[in-house]
């Protein structure tokens, strides 16, 4: 699960291996969430889907294989 640096936004993975957004001060779950937040920034990258990890998956691999990553901003 990952924080946005502001604390409004939560992305995390679910068993389907979809990227979900979640709007902290509205308390919902936002399907669009990927669009919604192409100018956040976020804290940290744990979540094994997104942007910033693109080609963590080595051939022949799913969504199994790698259960979470760690990129910090620093």
């Amino acid at each position: 699960m990952d924080w946005s640096a502001d604390s409004k936004w939560i992305r995390s993975v679910c068993g389907a291996y979809e990227l979900l957004f979640f709007d902290v001060p509205g308390k919902t779950r936002k399907p669009g969430g990927a669009s919604e937040t192409v100018g956040v920034d976020w804290a940290d990258q744990t979540c094994p889907f997104g942007w910033s990890v693109q080609g963590i998956y080595p051939e022949g691999t799913d969504g199994s294989h790698i259960n979470t990553v760690c990129m910090s901003r620093d």
